[in-house]
């Protein structure tokens, strides 16, 4: 498998993962906070590696 395809799926197993913490985070907001933040980070990153 290609790099480039390796690096996608990572990241939006990455997207899952963020999805499910936000899920679990149960109103604490600090888990909230970063849940978003990762969810954000790994969009970044699957947006720069889809432009290239």
């Amino acid at each position: 498998m290609p790099n480039k395809k390796l690096q996608f799926l990572g990241f939006m197993l990455l997207k899952v993962s963020a999805i499910g913490f936000l899920i679990g985070s149960n109103g604490n907001t600090a888990n909230i906070i970063g849940s978003i933040a990762l969810l954000v980070a790994s969009t970044v990153f699957i947006l720069s590696l889809l432009k290239k």
